[in-house]
């Protein structure tokens, strides 16, 4: 028996069965119990091989059924034949057939116990075989290396947020629950003396969540492309509200704080909406800090048609003003025994971080995370944003 086996399929993309199907040379449904041991002993990772009769495969032998047969005594294994150990495949397919139409129409009817074997064929003639669960565990490697990929697309745009102003630094925390995620931000600069610094939660989780939030990213590539710098807070606002509305399913929203920095007039117009509370660490008398909150002002960006700014939160601008925000990532996080780690626990890890250099911060986060959350993991992306005026 010529047992030449490798992995044909290079004429065929990775999304086609004839790409990762491994072709075996089949042994004839005449074959000898010796011929069985030998091929047993000569290829000790064969998992199955296809039986063939007449120029066709009639079916396919299991490694533990080849190995039964192996182990029999001879004169019972005459009185036998190969189809009483051989498993039916489901079907015959063309090698160019996508992996993912078979999987559709196939995996539903599987049973438990059935492996699901496929005999593929190229241009009707053998190509190899291979069964619904080597496809199952393909596709779901295809899709984990894309969306790491994706991932790591995503940290790379939002990596590029970094203020090119003295007066003052913005950093950023970001953990995704997921390879990719639904939290977003951006700083960008529309005039010498104007800056937006927003944070973004999609109302949805992992690829739904990234999709929109792509969506954002482009709404700020676009106001930078087309030079909008004349635009004022309102209408910036009104503007990603809009493109939230055209590119969303309804139902789908995104709450988001927006801080519009002016430092001409050293004032910063503050939109909440609908997220997390913002806290104003400002420094007061007697080396005291003094806090302020700014609660959500505004609903969330895709619900209604147009967003109305009458509840001005307007803060002046002073030396070493601190301003926070995050996420409900954090606050939702949950311990080992489905504790949320709260506001207050939120509150007092702003406190502890706030005279901490800002190359230290993910180092502190990320301490506070794991300690809480220890075996537990997070459900929600966990987004950190600090703006620092010198």
């Amino acid at each position: 028996m010529d047992r030449d086996k490798h992995e044909s399929g290079s004429s065929f993309s990775s999304t086609q069965i004839g790409s990762i199907t491994k072709h075996i040379q089949p042994i004839t449904a005449f074959c000898t119990i010796d011929q069985i041991i030998e091929f047993l002993r000569e290829e000790p990772e064969l998992q199955a091989v296809p039986v063939e009769q007449n120029g066709e495969i009639i079916g396919i032998l299991p490694r533990p059924a080849l190995e039964n047969i192996a182990g029999s005594p001879r004169n019972q294994f005459r009185k036998t034949t190969l189809e009483e150990y051989m498993q039916r495949p489901l079907k015959s397919v063309e090698a160019a057939t996508y992996i993912g139409k078979i999987m559709d129409h196939e995996l539903s009817r599987l049973s438990v116990n059935d492996p699901g074997w496929f005999v593929v064929l190229n241009n009707g003639q053998y190509h190899g075989i291979i069964t619904v669960r080597q496809m199952l565990a393909y596709t779901n490697k295809l899709r984990m290396m894309d969306l790491t990929h994706a991932g790591e697309i995503q940290r790379y745009i939002l990596s590029k947020n970094t203020s090119d102003d003295p007066r003052f630094d913005v950093f950023f925390y970001n953990k995704m629950a997921y390879e990719v995620g639904g939290d977003f931000y951006r700083i960008m600069r529309f005039a010498d003396d104007f800056h937006v610094v927003a944070c973004f939660d999609v109302a949805g989780k992992n690829l739904s969540g990234a999709l929109t939030a792509a969506a954002l990213g482009a709404c700020f590539s676009v106001l930078r492309i087309l030079n909008y710098t004349t635009a004022a807070a309102q209408e910036i606002t009104d503007l990603i509200n809009a493109m939230v509305r055209d590119v969303c399913p309804e139902g789908v929203f995104v709450t988001a704080v927006l801080f519009y920095i002016d430092l001409r007039s050293t004032t910063i117009e503050i939109h909440n909406c609908g997220f997390s509370p913002v806290y104003m660490f400002l420094p007061g008398e007697d080396n005291k800090i003094d806090c302020k909150v700014a609660h959500p002002n505004l609903p969330p960006l895709g619900v209604a048609e147009t967003v109305t700014v009458d509840t001005h939160q307007i803060i002046p601008i002073a030396s070493r003003l601190r301003i926070a925000a995050y996420s409900d990532g954090l606050t939702d996080m949950v311990n080992c025994s489905g504790e949320r780690f709260g506001n207050e626990r939120c509150f007092d890890l702003l406190k502890k971080i706030h005279t901490a250099e800002t190359s230290k911060l993910p180092k502190y986060i990320n301490q506070e995370i794991e300690t809480w959350t220890n075996t537990a993991s997070i459900s929600d992306d966990i987004t950190l944003a600090e703006i620092r005026f010198t």
